[in-house]
Formats: structure tokens, sequence, C-alpha cells
């Protein structure tokens, strides 16, 4: 038997909600999430995660907020965002019912779905340049039927990385010295089968394209987070020789028969 071993925190009601904004308000809320991103002026009790594209004839573009304080945040932590929004649903709330919000917003696994991530440096013309390039592919797939495509901006900052310090390190290749990121995951549904190969091309050139220009910035990071992966992404390019050949000796010790990197459908296999 594999046991493992996590410290939890207690976390009351806390402030929280969804805030929706019209398309025009992209370009500021992007230099507010750039800013909101930077490891000097985090508060630590903040979260945030920007969102916009398509679904059908519509666009969207939210924000989830989030501080896990039973009281209102102060001006300074998300303040810019406020003045754009149309809507929204703050509040404080449990974590159950903030969970309910934003899972209701899933499709219980009805369509089809792919997912994708990049993770860049947090470098203002990086982030425009990525809605540049979303959008145009938006355009190239209008016609798909039913499709929804989403894209996900979190901060991935030095106030993060930094944490695992203090307990050893991670074995992800994450150095807080590498500054402050951003992690982008790509969520798309469509309809029918018939749409697989152009869809999932369409990312794939998607974030090839958006890799090659954040490579011209010096703003690319190898970082593959996992959870959003495409099959056809490396998730441990970039953890480093070290750390791979830890992840074997685990996977040795407690599979030795190798069941789940030989016989299990799915997932990142490790050989």
């Amino acid at each position: 038997m594999t046991g493992l071993d996590l410290r939890a925190i207690p976390q009351g009601d806390f402030w929280g909600g969804v805030a929706f904004y019209n398309t025009s308000a992209l370009p500021v809320l992007l230099e507010n999430f750039s800013a909101f991103d930077k490891s000097d002026s985090y508060d630590s009790f903040s979260q945030l995660t920007l969102l916009y594209g398509r679904s059908g004839d519509k666009t969207i573009v939210m924000t989830h907020q989030h501080y896990t304080k039973p009281e209102a945040p102060p001006e300074t932590v998300f303040g810019s965002f406020k003045p754009l929004q149309m809507s929204s649903t703050f509040r404080i709330d449990n974590l159950t019912n903030f969970t309910i919000e934003l899972e209701s917003t899933q499709d219980g696994g009805t369509v089809r779905k792919a997912f994708a991530t990049a993770t860049y440096k947090n470098d203002l013309e990086m982030l425009q340049r990525f809605n540049n390039l979303a959008n145009a592919t938006m355009d190239q797939l209008s016609l798909v039927d039913g499709l929804q495509f989403i894209v996900s901006m979190q901060p991935f900052g030095q106030f993060i990385t930094s944490k695992s310090t203090a307990t050893g390190g991670n074995f992800l290749g994450l150095e807080a010295e590498d500054g402050d990121r951003v992690l982008f995951g790509l969520t798309v549904d469509w309809a029918s089968k018939a749409d697989d190969e152009v869809v999932n091309a369409a990312i794939r050139k998607l974030v090839e394209e958006a890799n090659m220009q954040a490579r011209e910035l010096n703003a690319l990071d190898d970082y593959v987070f996992q959870n959003y992966a495409a099959t056809w992404q490396d998730v441990y390019g970039s953890v480093g020789e070290k750390n791979l050949e830890a992840f074997r000796e685990v996977s040795r010790k407690y599979d030795p028969s190798q069941l789940f990197q030989k016989a299990v459908p799915g997932g990142f296999k490790l050989v």
C-alpha cells in the first residue's frame, strides 16, 4: 500500500466570484493581469484567472477572482479590474459554492474536447501576441460545428515557485529565480468527430507559433503543465535529467512490473 501525506490548512468562508467584460476591455485586462502577476506586489491571499474566447457566435471575456479572507480585498488587489466589468457574482461564500459555480460551466463530457498548454515569462507583449494568434485560430475554426474555444491565463509567479524552496525544492525543474511566469490553458470543444483533425491541427499550430514568437522575445518557458497538456506535448522535457531519473526510480520501486508505464492506456509515460 502506498500512502501520501498532505499538509492542510483550515479555510472558512472567503470572498470571490466571477466577473464578465466586453471584448473591447481585453487589451486593458491583459495589462492588468501582467501587473497582478508580479511578485513584488502580489497579495498571497489573492487568486486570479483571466479567460477569453468564443462559444459559437458569442464572445467570452471573464475573470475568476478570489480572496481567501472573509472580507472584500483591498483596492490594490483587483481594483484595476473593477471599472471594466459589466457584471459580477462577487460575494463572501464557502469553497463548496465557489466550486459549484465554476463547475457549472462544464459540459459533463457531452462534446468532443481537446486541451493544450504553454508557459511564458510575464511579458506583456507576449500576452498580446498570444491573444492575436488565438483570435486568428478562432477565425480559422469559425465554421466548426459546436465550437467553443477558451483561453485561460493563470499567474505563475515567483510567489508560487519560491514556496517549494523551504520544503526541499521540487521535481518539476521550477526555480523561483527564473522569474514570474504565466500559465496558459486551451480548452476547445466541438460537436463532430469529422472535425477532429482540423481542430487538433489548429491547436497545435497555435501553440507552436506562439512558442516561436516567445523565443524571439526571450519570453519562452519550457515548463509544460501536465494537467492541461495535449498528448503531443513533452511534459517531462523541462524537468531535467536528474529529476526525470528520480521519477523513474519511484516508478521502478512502486510499480516493478511497470504496469502503469506499459499496460495502462492514456497518460504521459516515463519510458
